[in-house]
């Protein structure tokens, strides 16, 4: 991913020198997908069986870390600039369809983000994906799909079918500590 960005920052740059890619959203791309790495390479990786807490760090790494960081990247933008007249119709065309409408709707997205968050950690799902090695990458892909789709309207650096004026996002961003505060008190009290 980091070198197809780079690419694609190098070829819009050669194409368009009047109107290069912002650096500070290659930095941000880079900075999420380093995220990613710390959290699923390093030794919280290799820690996160272990202990719980490891295990949350992880979470919140893919999820408040790594997700705004690569959407304020642009990866949408730029793909649609790189890309090939029929490429992009395409593209647009799926950003446009009914899929992404509805899951991309603040609510919607909303719901997902919290749904996948207690799914996971309170069904036996949680215990099977610390046995099963698939499993347990479908759960951090899920964690950062729900996260990119929860910080999409907020972060508003690419095209989206839902724009939020910005006191709606701080709303927005505001009922999502509320529904997180009682998941880490039940993850506390849990057995």
């Amino acid at each position: 991913a980091g070198w197809a960005y780079l690419w694609a920052v190098r070829r819009v740059s050669e194409r368009h020198p009047g109107n290069r890619p912002p650096r500070g959203r290659t930095i941000a791309f880079l900075a999420g997908l380093g995220a990613i790495l710390v959290a699923l390479v390093s030794p919280i990786e290799a820690y996160e069986g272990v202990l719980f807490s490891v295990h949350m760090v992880q979470h919140m790494l893919l999820e408040l870390v790594a997700a705004p960081l690569l959407l304020l990247g642009g990866p949408i933008t730029l793909t649609l600039r790189v890309a090939s007249p029929r490429v992009r119709r395409t593209l647009l065309r799926i950003l446009q369809s009914r899929v992404v409408h509805v899951i991309s709707f603040p609510l919607v997205a909303w719901v997902l983000f919290a749904a996948v968050n207690w799914g996971w950690h309170f069904s036996s799902l949680y215990n099977e994906a610390l046995e099963n090695v698939a499993l347990h990458y479908f759960q951090h892909a899920t964690f950062l799909v729900a996260a990119l789709l929860f910080w999409w309207p907020v972060i508003g650096a690419d095209p989206s079918p839902w724009r939020m004026p910005y006191p709606v996002r701080l709303f927005y961003l505001f009922l999502a500590m509320p529904q997180n505060s009682f998941l880490g008190v039940a993850l506390m009290s849990a057995p």
